[in-house]
């Protein structure tokens, strides 16, 4: 028997690590990938034996270097990526000497102190030698928003190699690929480049089994696949079939997955609740598969309501449309079954907000302008009707003051009973009373301390009783925005350290960080980190390995989300953005709280 497999088709043979596994279901699906072969892990190949596999590889491919490339047991997990942890060597000479130099400089990493930090030691893990390739352009693609799981698939892309990109550097273009940014991408890869990357992506879901991230490249316009493993650190929904039902306040929103908190509809309710302005009763549903009994129980527990409304939000949009039924209390589970057969065809869980409808007398929109003014829309009736009925429009100062006021001529309200909606005459158009204009703006000023161009729908009830209904992000409502500066949702309070600049001297420069990691965990004197750092260097993941729950946090002035450590951050639930001057907002030694909160911008303050 030798000591290497060719990097073939079919099934996959033993030893050959995790990578590899994903090498070889991809070429069995018929996804390009770079000609090579494998030394199984345990083995020691002779100099002869390396000469032979290179000189078949140089015949079949005419490549002059070789990617030399690790593929340990464990790497590429469900659970656990192991991303970035052993080593690579790129463009080494084709010839058996050098190859067996890399081979060693890669198993070597696997004896290293950050696998053994991660507890994922080898002594001789399987190796992959594979033609080296040139690309145009490269990048990482993942097929579902590595951030919750839910969203669209985002993709980085670098002119080039994809060496710097996969060590934290900041790529040339990032984008979810919705609409936009498919055209963005196309304009770089052309039409047929990005044909590519959706089969690509197809193929490497049905290859992983599942939400995919990709390592990708570009040459003579084909696309090629480097690696393909599961995206790890997502906490969605896990279990059984059936529907958990829970309230939208502080105590419970731990139990909601992640995409599901981080929703405009959610945020508003916990911020509402923190900041004592008042807003209807609400639960989240969140489904896996339900059946007729679990709809009934949801009912049951509704019952009490009056009208009530069910709104998606996971996914946010459905065949391209927003899912939103009306109801009532007594009826409740006809209207979550409509909400429920709309979503036909939908295999993946999905979550609404049901909301309790409060009598409506009047309901607007108000919007805070940069110079401070607040700018209100207001109907009567439920605002089911926006944009069609003629609001009346004020334009409020501090106190209340009425800067400017167009009176509508609004001839008709919408008003909700028994879950259906009518329409009624109304005759005088909607006014704010001075108390009304000053409680509006003095909310609207609230919330800009978490929304700077907060936005606001509201409502009246007969009794003249504020509510909120929603919330906005300047002029348009803003749902699950998930925020390009964000790596890894959290909140850590400690001590900021910087790293070193130079990347090759962040090995020397993170060991105090170590020191004080360990410190913390035994109890000692150390206390959290947050770490500072140029990018996301991948050699910082043995920080994350060391790091207890809670203890660390890190911000980058520039980087991929994307890259090996930003996985590895998700993996363990390490909290960190991108803050491109963050070294002018704090100092070495500075104890700071590091927030990225679901919904708000991060924040870096000092204490």
């Amino acid at each position: 028997m030798t000591a290497y497999v060719e990097l073939g088709a079919g099934s996959v043979p033993e030893r050959v690590g995790g990578k590899a596994a994903g090498l070889f279901r991809l070429r069995s699906l018929g996804v390009a990938v770079p000609d090579g072969f494998v030394v199984l892990a345990g083995e020691e190949p002779s100099e002869a034996e390396i000469a032979e596999a290179l000189r078949a590889l140089v015949e079949r491919s005419g490549c002059v270097t070789v990617a030399v490339r690790s593929s340990g047991a464990l790497e590429d997990g469900g659970a656990r990526s192991l991303a970035g942890l052993f080593e690579s060597e790129l463009d080494v000479e084709a010839t058996a000497a050098r190859v067996l130099e890399a081979i060693a400089r890669c198993r070597s990493s696997g004896r290293s102190m950050r696998a053994q930090a991660a507890k994922a030691a080898e002594r001789l893990p399987a190796v992959i030698v594979q033609q080296m390739i040139h690309p145009q352009w490269s990048g990482l693609l993942f097929t579902r928003d590595p951030r919750d799981g839910v969203g669209a698939a985002v993709i980085e892309v670098v002119q080039g190699h994809l060496r710097n990109l996969v060590d934290g550097a900041a790529p040339e273009l990032r984008v979810s690929l919705d609409e936009q940014g498919r055209q963005a991408v196309a304009a770089r890869l052309g039409v047929d480049g990005l044909d590519a990357l959706d089969k690509l992506a197809r193929r490497a879901e049905q290859a992983v089994g599942g939400p995919t991230d990709v390592e990708w490249a570009l040459v003579n316009h084909d696309v090629i696949a480097l690696q393909a493993r599961p995206i790890t650190g997502l906490r969605g929904l896990r279990g059984e079939p059936g529907i958990e039902l829970v309230p939208v306040d502080r105590a419970h929103a731990a139990r909601l997955p992640d995409a599901v908190r981080r929703h405009d509809k959610v945020t508003l309710r916990l911020l509402a609740e923190e900041l004592d302005i008042p807003i209807s009763r609400g639960f989240v549903a969140v489904c896996q598969k339900p059946e007729a009994q679990h709809v009934a129980a949801v009912a049951e527990a509704l019952r009490s309501w009056g009208e009530l409304i069910a709104v998606l939000l996971v996914p946010f949009r459905w065949q391209d449309k927003i899912v939103r039924k009306f109801g009532a209390g007594n009826a409740a589970e006809a209207c979550i079954r409509a909400l429920i057969e709309e979503l036909s065809g939908h295999d993946a869980w999905f979550a609404f907000l049901l909301k309790e409808l409060q009598p409506t007398a009047r309901t607007g929109i108000a919007v805070r302008r940069e110079e401070g003014d607040v700018v209100v829309e207001i109907v009567h009736g439920h605002f089911i009707s926006k944009g069609i009925a003629d609001a009346t429009t004020y334009r409020i100062g501090p106190g209340g003051v009425v800067r400017s006021v167009r009176l509508g001529k609004q001839a008709t309200q919408a008003v909700v009973e028994h879950g259906n909606v009518r329409e009624e005459p109304v005759d005088d158009p909607p006014e704010l009373s001075p108390a009304e204009r000053k409680q509006i703006f003095d909310i609207a000023q609230r919330l800009a301390t978490h929304h700077p161009k907060a936005g606001i729908e509201f409502g009246y009830t007969p009794a003249g009783e504020f509510f909120l209904v929603d919330l906005y992000e300047g002029n348009a409502v803003a749902p699950r925005s998930l925020r390009d500066d964000v790596i890894c949702e959290g909140r850590v309070v400690g001590r900021v350290q910087f790293v070193d600049h130079d990347p090759s001297a962040v090995r020397a420069s993170i060991e105090r960080h170590i020191h004080n990691t360990r410190s913390a965990a035994s109890g000692g004197a150390g206390e959290p980190l947050i770490l500072v750092a140029r990018r996301p260097f991948h050699v910082l993941d043995e920080i994350v390995y060391a790091a207890p729950p809670g203890t660390l946090g890190m911000v980058f002035e520039e980087g991929s989300l994307l890259c090996h450590l930003a996985v590895v951050m998700r993996e363990h639930g390490v909290p960190g953005f991108i803050l491109p001057n963050v070294r002018q907002e704090v100092s070495d030694g500075d104890r700071v709280v590091l927030d990225v909160s679901p919904g708000f911008a991060p924040t870096l303050r000092k204490l």
